[in-house]
């Protein structure tokens, strides 16, 4: 646990320092930890990053599915359209709310082993404004062969607040939210 919050202190440190005041949305690859911009700007939701990954493999059958999106959604537009082909599963915010910009998805059971998944977002998806994702996708991940299978936790987005071009915010707002792959 210690190891895991200096860990974590150093990951808080490295990225506050390198955010500007500017910094758009960020959303890492998982699987090779490197940055990417988000699209700004756009009224409409788009999906900005997942974990899984498209084609990932070995990931643990306890998985909990991470869909990140550019505005917050409601969970139930997630439980309601995204499927996961024979995974029945809930659906939270990451902030332990029901709408929340990042959503963990919970199988209601363990995954199989070695088992190919589809998970698909279609368009149509809401976001709290009432306006719709525009394109819809659908990747897959495999399951690892052993149960003994242990993934480091593993960084899916991480967001400097206040975004650029806030208004009304608080002069003592400024923090950097993070989320990884496990609850930390």
């Amino acid at each position: 646990m210690r190891r895991y919050l200096t860990i974590y202190t150093a990951l808080m440190l490295l990225i506050w320092a390198n955010c500007s005041r500017e910094s758009p949305t960020v959303v890492p690859d998982p699987a090779s930890q490197s940055f990417t911009g988000s699209v700004t700007g756009s009224e409409f939701p788009q999906l900005t990053g997942s974990y899984p990954e498209s084609l990932d493999t070995d990931i643990p059958i306890d998985v909990k599915i991470v869909l990140v999106f550019s505005k917050p959604i409601d969970k139930a537009e997630i439980e309601l359209n995204v499927t996961i082909s024979g995974v029945t599963f809930n659906a939270l915010g990451a902030n332990g709310t029901n709408i929340d910009r990042t959503i963990i998805i919970t199988p209601t059971a363990l995954l199989s082993n070695s088992t190919l998944y589809t998970i698909t977002v279609p368009t149509g998806i809401l976001d709290t404004d009432g306006f719709s994702l525009q394109s819809g996708t659908s990747w897959d991940f495999t399951t690892a062969s052993s149960t003994a299978t242990v993934e480091a936790p593993r960084v899916i987005a991480a967001t400097r607040y206040p975004t650029a071009g806030a208004m009304g915010v608080s002069v003592s707002t400024n923090y950097v939210e993070v989320t990884f792959t496990r609850d930390m």
